[in-house]
């Protein structure tokens, strides 16, 4: 991918905002207007980034000059939105998020905030997914898997659902790896860590993510899957997470969710984490065997 060559601009921030599959980022285009000021920093830029025809259309047009539609590599993934975004960005400061978050009050001075005072090369912020009293299993259990800044960051890793870099880190770290359908962010903050930079968490910096119904929390599960297909876990890593959850992993996940721990609830989310796993593992098995069929199958290769 090229990157441009231009100085980033000290204290301010660019939002980069994968924008894919007919989703919707306006929403959360105006928390960002809003938030536009503070006392110290200011946003410099909206990059709205995307890698169809479609979702350039539902990306715009904005009124505001800061906001900004880039189009990617047509790879597919969000890394590849996201590194559009990242090498074009003109600010010392880039923040990721997910274009179906909301942010809270007073975002953005908190995590540029978190981020210099607390000298940290990159910041993971809080993603609250929101829970009523009628919430279906499949949300207990997106809430409770997923998105976990607050568990990943103690083990030098974060989501990019909530995360605030410094504009030169690809510099030496690279670029998120964008064949990858899932996982990148993970594999992209280990590298980090593993280097010597110094991942913060700021839990007062949060986003609120809906969780996902049924259908959406499987088709994410079967992403996950191949992503760690395509990260070459070996067969013993895959394994160990193969297993389906404890009963008291399921009560835990319903206690976080503050709902009443009834029979017909703890056995409708078991199910749901049955079926996850179940995703998962066809999400890794169809990777593994499309991987075998390209190398059995190269161009000018002979059927054995």
């Amino acid at each position: 991918m090229e990157v441009t060559g231009h100085q980033s601009r000290p204290g301010r921030v660019s939002v980069v905002i994968p924008t894919m599959h007919a989703a919707d980022p306006r929403s959360l285009v105006d928390d960002l207007l809003t938030q536009q000021r503070s006392p110290v920093h200011e946003l410099d830029e909206i990059l709205l980034c995307v890698n169809s025809d479609r979702d350039m259309a539902l990306a715009g047009p904005y009124t505001s000059p800061l906001i900004s539609s880039i189009r990617a590599l047509p790879v597919g993934s969000s890394y590849s939105a996201r590194n559009a975004g990242w090498t074009r960005a003109k600010s010392e400061l880039v923040l990721f998020l997910d274009d179906d978050c909301r942010l809270s009050p007073g975002y953005l001075e908190g995590a540029v905030g978190c981020l210099v005072n607390g000298g940290f090369d990159a910041v993971a912020g809080q993603v609250r997914m929101p829970l009523g009293d009628d919430a279906s299993a499949a949300e207990v259990w997106d809430s409770y898997k997923h998105l976990r800044n607050e568990l990943l960051v103690p083990n030098g890793v974060a989501v990019t659902a909530n995360l605030l870099v410094r504009r030169q880190l690809w510099e030496d770290v690279g670029l998120f790896p964008e064949s990858r359908v899932s996982g990148a962010d993970l594999e992209w903050t280990q590298l980090l860590t593993t280097r010597g930079y110094r991942l913060g968490y700021c839990a007062d910096a949060w986003v609120a993510h809906p969780p996902r119904k049924l259908r959406a929390l499987l088709k994410k599960r079967v992403r996950i899957g191949r992503g760690q297909a395509q990260a070459g876990k070996s067969a013993g890593e895959l394994l160990r997470t193969s297993s389906p959850p404890w009963p008291s992993t399921i009560r835990e996940a319903i206690r976080k969710a503050s709902l009443q721990l009834t029979l017909s609830r703890f056995a409708a989310v078991l199910l749901v984490a049955w079926a996850s796993v179940i995703a998962t593992n066809l999400g890794r098995i169809s990777c593994i065997l499309r991987s075998r069929s390209i190398r059995n199958h190269r161009p000018g290769s002979r059927p054995a």
